[in-house]
């Protein structure tokens, strides 16, 4: 077996005409790519000469949305289409989309018409409409932008692409398929990558024995005289393998190459009960045989246990197995593990570990199925496993390996942790947090060691409902890895306040005392928390304490601290009657006299905001206010806001979420994070649901 994966093999340009492109190709090259982005379609119709957009949405490569602008497509009249809604209905509910401005689907639950059960179907069914009307355009242009998704704008739904495929090209003509296809005589083979070869394709009978005479050496013309199935049928069935891509133009030259092709195309067409029935009585017995598709509770014990297993122990063979029954096995965990098969909308949380089960799952066959890297791999184990020649102490070469797949991978995983984690924060600072939350776990597994992973997916979990018990363990985790941080100990405290667990929530800040610097903002959290025996007394007791308060204090002499008071009582003088340009140099000799005074800042900052030619200086000023002091909700709306209006929409959403944990339901924070192009999510579900907002909690990835 190569290594070449089907990406290698049939490369797909992201852009150009449609006519050039086969839609399912693009969609397949993405998937494949496991890209992230959005595939805009433009093209005029016919009938109407109107310019039409249609655009699908990728998350890691699968499809989760699409929309358009067509009239047709709208969801009522899809509805209608499907026989879910009479015309009656959607007429009256696009009257009052116009009249109010919500979202359809939202009315058409209201009114009645639908159940939210209904509607979620309803949704799907449009989204799929819309990609498959795609297949039968020929002329426009399309292009895939790669990047993070609109979150605002769509509803993220669980859709197999290699079913989406499968369905498309069953409704397409003849002539656009007969024009598609290579010539007769073309030879195609198997996809050499499990990861389109074990997709979930939900293949018939006919398509499946078109695809087991394909082996790398018969021309498309042989194959369709061998299947019995006619020349058209034949002939659809290779369009759709080679769009799904499970199928590849070239020869297989070697026997090797040939025996594992012919081995891989059965496992992948029939199903896993018929494998057992041919299995024979004298087979030395193997591992227990998990469903073809695995539970959600066999992907976690097998991800959990990775680590601790060689590549034997995750094929589940024994170093005595044969090169079959290692391909075997192989076949069977590639094909029960695969992405692709677990779209169910509760398994969402599960493709970070499906893929990294299935990624360990090739590695391993990959490694074994290579007769002179499985003995050099035999070799190491045996000489690890052997009792040392001599004491650790005095041996000036010890290598021990009991770490091995985590010391060669080391700096690779600590890069790629990186890339996660700053994946989740860009998800983090729009408001995102199922989708940061997923790159911060990622990071967490890859780097376990770094405390701002774990504190980052915390702050995420504790905004995910029914999730809040592991946010508890995610901060825990994150104290356990860096105790100086002042942050990690408040947000662990806010969780157990938002949880009722007051005294839970004063023992993490008191055992805090003395271990963190800024034992201000730990006082204050104290009393935020309703413990009112907490005291500047009491505070000095912490070890260090008194001495970091007397230290702040000799940063600013009395008399300095005096005229820093004077001048901004004069400022505000000035400042409460509009005289902006005469406050806001009193405001900034305040600061510089007292630097230590969050207000001196926070009033110099909005003055400068109301000056029209240096409103851009007034972010220095009111992000030191911020830092000074996070407990004012003030100081985290005028931040967020002039992050907004400089352009910093994601900044000032950021800013502006990290203001909603603290002060939850708090409106105008909610309306400036709207204004800024985020979502509200998290504790403000309830109001939304009251608004009218129900079509969009519908979608929510709850876990």
């Amino acid at each position: 077996m190569t290594d070449n994966s089907c990406t290698d093999q049939m490369p797909v340009p992201l852009s150009g005409d449609i006519k050039q492109m086969i839609i399912p190709w693009l969609f397949q090259g993405i998937r494949t790519r496991s890209a992230t982005g959005t595939a805009v379609f433009d093209y005029i119709q016919d009938q109407t000469a109107e310019k039409i957009v249609k655009k699908v949405y990728f998350k890691n490569g699968d499809i989760t949305f699409a929309a358009s602008n067509l009239h047709e497509d709208w969801l009522g009249r899809s509805l209608v289409r499907a026989g879910k809604l009479t015309g009656q209905q959607c007429a009256a509910s696009e009257e009052l989309v116009s009249k109010t401005g919500k979202k359809q689907g939202a009315i058409l639950v209201e009114l009645g018409f639908l159940s939210p059960q209904a509607l979620v179907e309803g949704v799907k069914h449009q989204v799929k409409q819309i990609i498959l009307s795609l297949f039968l355009v020929r002329m426009g242009t399309y292009r895939f932008d790669e990047g993070p998704l609109p979150m605002a704008d769509i509803i993220p739904l669980q859709m197999s692409t290699g079913n989406v495929i499968l369905e498309g090209v069953t409704s397409l003509e003849w002539q656009a398929i007969r024009k598609s296809l290579p010539t007769p005589t073309t030879v195609v083979r198997p996809a050499t990558d499990p990861s389109c070869l074990f997709q979930d394709a939900h293949l018939t009978d006919e398509q499946r024995t078109v695809f087991s005479f394909i082996d790398g050496k018969r021309s498309i013309e042989e194959i369709c005289g061998l299947s019995g199935a006619g020349d058209f049928n034949a002939l659809k069935a290779l369009y759709l393998l080679l769009a799904l891509r499970m199928v590849e133009i070239g020869k297989i030259k070697t026997d090797a190459e040939m025996e594992f092709a012919r081995e891989a195309v059965r496992e992948a067409v029939r199903p896993m009960r018929e494998r057992k029935e041919e299995k024979k009585p004298e087979e030395p017995p193997g591992p227990a045989e998990p469903e073809a598709v695995a539970t959600r509770e066999m992907i976690q014990e097998a991800y959990d246990a990775l680590a601790s297993k060689d590549h034997y122990q995750v094929l589940g063979v024994t170093v005595a197995s044969t090169a079959q029954q290692i391909k075997l096995a192989y076949f069977r965990l590639a094909k029960s593990y695969h992405p692709d098969r677990h779209f169910d909308p509760a398994m969402a949380d599960m493709k970070s570990k499906l893929e990294a089960l299935f990624d360990r799952i090739h590695k391993a066959y990959t490694l074994l199925s290579d007769q002179v890297r499985r003995a050099e791999y035999d070799a190491a184990a045996a000489k690890k496993a052997a009792p040392p020649q001599r004491p650790a102490a005095a041996s000036d070469e010890f290598v021990e390996k009991r770490g091995e797949d985590y010391q060669e991978h080391y700096k690779e995983n600590v890069a790629r942790a990186v890339e996660q984690f700053n994946n989740g924060m860009r998800e983090f600072k729009t408001g995102n947090y199922w989708g940061a939350v997923e790159s911060f776990t990622w990071a967490t597994r890859l780097d376990p060691i770094k405390a701002p992973y774990f504190y980052y997916q915390g702050l995420c979990l504790m905004n995910i409902p029914r999730r809040k018990h592991e946010a508890e363990e995610s901060l825990q985790k994150a104290i356990e890895l860096d105790p100086t941080k002042v942050e990690y100990h408040i947000e662990l405290s806010n969780l157990y306040i938002k949880s009722g667990l007051k005294a839970k929530a004063v023992g993490v800040l008191n055992a805090a005392l003395g271990q963190v610097s800024w034992v201000d903002k730990i006082q204050e959290a104290l009393i935020a928390a309703g413990d009112g025996r907490i005291t500047a007394a009491m505070t000095d007791k912490a070890p260090g304490a008194g001495e970091a308060k007397q230290a702040a204090r000799q940063k600013v002499s009395p008399a300095k601290a005096a005229e820093a008071e004077a001048s901004f009582a004069k400022a505000m003088k000035e400042f409460k009657v509009n005289n902006f340009g005469l406050a806001v140099d009193v405001f900034a000799a305040a600061t510089r006299l007292d630097p230590t005074k969050a207000q001196y800042f926070f009033y110099y900052g909005i003055c400068l905001t109301r000056i029209p030619r240096r409103s851009a200086e007034a972010e220095e000023p009111l992000r030191k206010a911020f830092e000074l002091d996070p407990s004012k909700l003030e100081h985290h709306y005028e931040l967020g806001s002039q992050y907004l209006r400089t352009g910093h929409k994601a900044k000032a959403v950021g800013i502006l979420n990290n203001a909603l944990m603290r002060f939850p339901n708090t409106q105008k924070i909610k309306d400036a994070i709207k204004a800024a192009g985020g979502t509200v999510t998290g504790v403000q579900e309830q109001d939304e649901v009251k608004k009218g907002g129900m079509f969009s909690k519908l979608f929510k990835k709850e876990k």
